[in-house]
């Protein structure tokens, strides 16, 4: 399914482990202190983590999946939100699919053509985030932005209002 294969279990704290070529999360020390911050439930459907992209006639790079991908295995339950500034062009066979066997949920916007993407998805996410109702929100760049472990657990919405 992925061109770099991974692993992923659950560990009896409720923490989820990620392992691939080039990490393995098992080997993060979640233990005391390090633990502590993880002191809140879990991600739920109501918590959002949301990006965008622009295809710019390029598919959507392997980091990229890895990154939601573990996104996915760290936050099950949350909804993963991509905002896509072009289409998905023909030579990316399988983009839509990846996306799509990720729950990752794609969204078109529009924009002027004189618009950069890199600027305007600021725009484009307040829009997005207004018209749906969030507990949490995570905006982020999918391309630099790896989850270790449920986001979600280190904060409540009392915190981040």
């Amino acid at each position: 399914m992925y061109s770099t294969p991974s692993l992923h279990t659950i560990s009896r704290l409720g923490m989820f482990y990620y392992k691939n070529n080039h990490i393995d999360v098992s080997k993060f020390n979640y233990s005391g202190v390090c633990g502590d911050v993880f002191k809140y439930g879990p991600n739920t459907k109501r918590d959002l983590v949301i990006g965008s992209y622009d295809f710019k006639h390029k598919c959507i790079r392997e980091s990229v999946f890895q990154a939601l991908e573990m996104a996915r295995i760290a936050m099950p339950d949350c909804r993963i939100v991509f905002l896509l500034f072009s289409s998905i062009p023909s030579t990316c066979v399988g983009n839509f699919k990846r996306l799509s066997d990720l729950h990752v949920e794609t969204y078109k916007v529009t924009r002027h053509p004189f618009q950069d993407a890199v600027v305007f998805r600021f725009i484009a996410f307040r829009n997005y985030i207004t018209k749906h109702i969030n507990e949490i929100v995570v905006i982020i760049d999918f391309r630099d932005v790896l989850f270790f472990a449920d986001f979600f657990r280190t904060s409540d919405a009392n915190e981040v209002n």
